[in-house]
């Protein structure tokens, strides 16, 4: 009976019968005040992935792809992504993963592995972290309150250099990369190749590519996506010595962080999978470019991820 009513339900939907559920995971730390949403504690990691390898079936991302391409996914089917290439990743994540035997995809954003671009956001919040905020403030043309607390202080900044004229984000940029410490603490956040060869050897590590410096794809032109899509895409299989299969548009809303041109371009390219942070249930072979992932970030209870996963 249940077979022929998901036949029957097959014919008045536009995706497959099970859709699968995609987390987006960034960091596994014990860092105080997420003010990004980007981080678990590795002990909420370690709750998050116990309820999956116990409850679900985690997928591969060679049995997602396969899957994706037959419109036709197993029962409870989970992937677990994470994007940047934070060394967290390798150090705190890793060894969560193979305990449960639970496989992940991780996208890299090349420049960072290689030391030759680096997250604005970590260099404005450890450039606050080391006494830099009112120079900060200054180039934004931003006046900090002198009785806000640290965090909050990052989360104004913050919000000042997004609002801002490229001119004045690139000024913000070379600052930080100029005050003392910054850039080696940043740097050093990520793995370097070494340290991302040594990852991809896990049977539980899966490789993918998410741009060159992460940048709003949107705001550029086609040859500018281009660049971006396709030197992270050759620089990472380089590092890696494997085939890239799958990308994660950086921050990733359709319309907003990528657009057609970037779609066409991972078309060409010859990439499987595009994987945004989108709701919708069109996880099939017709949006294979358009796949969503729900965030998870330190404010994400454990009967939000379980309630998420068994909806």
């Amino acid at each position: 009976m249940k077979a022929l009513f998901r036949k029957i339900r097959s014919l008045f939907t536009s995706g497959p019968v099970n859709t699968p559920k995609v987390l987006c995971y960034h960091r596994v730390a014990d860092l105080q005040g997420d003010v990004f949403n980007l981080i678990v504690s590795p002990d909420q990691f370690e709750e998050q992935i116990r309820f999956v390898a116990e409850h679900k079936k985690a997928l591969s991302e060679e049995e997602f792809i396969r899957c994706l391409e037959k419109d036709k996914f197993p029962e409870n089917a989970v992937l677990i992504t994470f994007d940047d290439g934070y060394k967290d990743n390798l150090i705190n994540a890793l060894p969560i993963l193979e305990k449960y035997k639970v496989p992940a995809v991780f996208f890299i954003t090349s420049g960072f592995i290689k030391k030759e671009a680096y997250p604005w956001w970590d260099l404005i919040r450890i450039s606050v972290e080391n006494g830099y905020a009112n120079k900060l403030a200054s180039l934004l043309e931003l006046t900090l309150d002198d009785l806000a607390i640290q965090n909050e202080r990052i989360v104004q900044l913050a919000s000042a250099y997004e609002n801002a004229l490229q001119i004045t984000q690139l000024k913000v940029i070379s600052a930080c990369l100029s005050f003392e410490g910054v850039k080696e603490k940043v740097s050093a956040l990520f793995m370097d190749e070494s340290e991302l060869r040594k990852f991809t050897l896990s049977n539980f590590v899966s490789i993918g590519a998410h741009t060159k410096t992460h940048p709003v794809l949107s705001t550029l032109d086609y040859a500018g996506q281009l660049r971006e899509i396709k030197d992270s895409i050759d620089e990472v299989a380089l590092i890696v010595n494997r085939k890239i299969r799958s990308f994660a548009y950086p921050h990733g809303v359709n319309g907003k962080h990528f657009n057609a041109d970037t779609i066409r371009i991972l078309d060409e390219l010859g990439v499987h999978a595009g994987f945004a942070v989108i709701s919708n249930n069109r996880t099939n072979r017709s949006h294979r470019f358009e796949i969503p992932r729900k965030s998870m970030f330190v404010a994400v209870t454990i009967t939000e991820y379980k309630t998420f996963l068994m909806s």
